[in-house]
């Protein structure tokens, strides 16, 4: 399988799950209390956004994947060096989504 034609694919899904969990992330700060916008209550905005946002992730890790190339000569990175960079790119994610932050 030609993973180059999943590139179109893929920034256009980022793109869209990230502004739609932009404008649940809007929603969410901007309503005040346990209010509800367009019918739907804080919570289910809540949990959209949560699930949003973890595809977001998903999508962006693929992306970087399949534009690693592009990405390590903007950077000036070693194909080592680049596996390191993700390496504790990744360990850095991992420890952040551990904390315990709210």
């Amino acid at each position: 399988m030609n993973l180059e034609r999943l590139r179109p694919t893929v920034t256009l899904l980022a793109l869209s799950l990230f502004v739609i969990s932009l404008v649940t992330g809007l929603v969410l700060w901007l309503v005040p209390g346990r209010g509800a916008f367009l019918g739907l209550s804080k919570g289910i905005y809540k949990d959209v956004h949560i699930y949003l946002s973890l595809g977001v992730t998903v999508i962006v890790v693929i992306h970087g994947w399949l534009n690693r190339q592009a990405l390590s000569r903007y950077l000036g990175l070693s194909r080592a060096a680049c596996w390191q960079a993700g390496a504790v790119t990744a360990l850095l994610l991992a420890a952040v989504v551990g904390m315990k932050s709210f």
